[in-house]
């Protein structure tokens, strides 16, 4: 399974089913340092090409930070961002 998510709560999880059929389930959350290098060269190559300035459809000053967390918790947007210094 691979996703992004947000914490919805606990989940009712029957270990037979994980014993079983012998599964292992492995956690991950992030990325690498080389990742974002990798994504910031993808968007140079091909920056005239797509909009990707669209992607980003809310922008909050720091001081409304809990107000970006509630509409993304909200799905109120596709990507919200916190830029230290706006408005000022």
């Amino acid at each position: 399974m691979l996703g992004h998510y947000g914490d919805a709560g606990p989940v009712l999880l029957n270990p037979h089913h994980i014993t079983r059929k012998q599964l292992a389930i492995y956690g991950s959350w992030g990325s690498e340092p080389r990742h974002m290098r990798q994504a910031l060269e993808f968007l140079q190559a091909r920056g005239d090409r797509f909009p990707f300035e669209q992607l980003v459809t809310h922008r909050f000053p720091l001081e409304k930070t809990t107000e970006a967390l509630e509409t993304t918790a909200r799905w109120k947007s596709t990507k919200s961002v916190v830029v230290p210094g706006m408005g000022k």
